[in-house]
């Protein structure tokens, strides 16, 4: 179900001009970058395929999370922007790529602001967390956060970001609709959740705090989001 599901989605966002046009899907991606003893810091990425293998919309934005609760605390538009991979009746990739006007923020003066230290790939932690209908296990099979807590920690971090978006409401897209609308989580006991490599430890004077990648799915809304579980060790 799982490699059938990233196996579609992969045709969907990256096929060439052989594969059919296919549904309108978008995903949200975070990649840890830095952190102070408060806060983390992810680079977020939106995308929205528009029905098309040759057009998406991509945004990157920061987002400062905090600790302690898990949830998203502030965000920065980075970049906002259309790709184009079809311009000339020639398949390019990457694609030629238009800025879209707007406020924007230098990523690097922000974590400069913050005070945040660069965040290192961790380990994998794949290998040692895995994920049931229960939730969210362990090496030695106890559950550490049960599916309502993934669902909440996901909500939490990316749900402040839903009402910006679509990126381009005004926009006719290929797909048909002018409108999509970003997390979209049906029943979380329909996601299909996986755990990511790159888990990061924090040290801080409370004890130590394991940052874990995860990636959660809803075949119901073509919807794909990643996020970060904060566990207390």
């Amino acid at each position: 179900m799982g490699l059938t599901r990233a196996l579609t989605l992969w045709l969907v966002l990256l096929a060439g001009p052989v594969w059919a046009t296919p549904p309108r899907v978008t995903y949200s991606d975070d990649r840890l970058v830095a952190a102070t003893q408060t806060h983390f810091y992810v680079l977020r990425e939106l995308v929205d395929n528009r029905g098309s293998h040759w057009s998406e919309l991509r945004d990157q934005y920061l987002v400062e999370i905090s600790l302690d609760s898990g949830k998203a605390s502030n965000h920065w538009l980075l970049r906002s922007m259309q790709i184009d991979r079809l311009l000339t009746n020639v398949f390019l990739s990457p694609g030629t790529v238009t800025e879209h006007a707007g406020g924007t923020h230098d990523m690097m003066a922000l974590l400069a602001a913050q005070g945040a230290a660069p965040m290192r790939l961790g380990y994998s932690a794949a290998q040692q967390f895995t994920v049931d209908g229960d939730g969210l296990r362990n090496a030695d099979g106890a559950v550490v956060a049960d599916m309502a807590r993934i669902a909440r920690t996901a909500k939490a971090q990316l749900l402040p970001l839903a009402i910006r978006y679509p990126p381009l409401a005004s926009t006719p897209e290929p797909g048909g609709a002018d409108v999509l609308e970003y997390y979209v989580m049906g029943d979380p006991a329909d996601w299909l959740c996986v755990v990511l490599p790159g888990s990061q430890t924090l040290y801080r004077e409370s004890g130590e705090m394991q940052l874990l990648p995860m990636q959660c799915e809803d075949d119901a809304t073509l919807g794909r989001w990643s996020f970060h579980m904060v566990l207390e060790q």
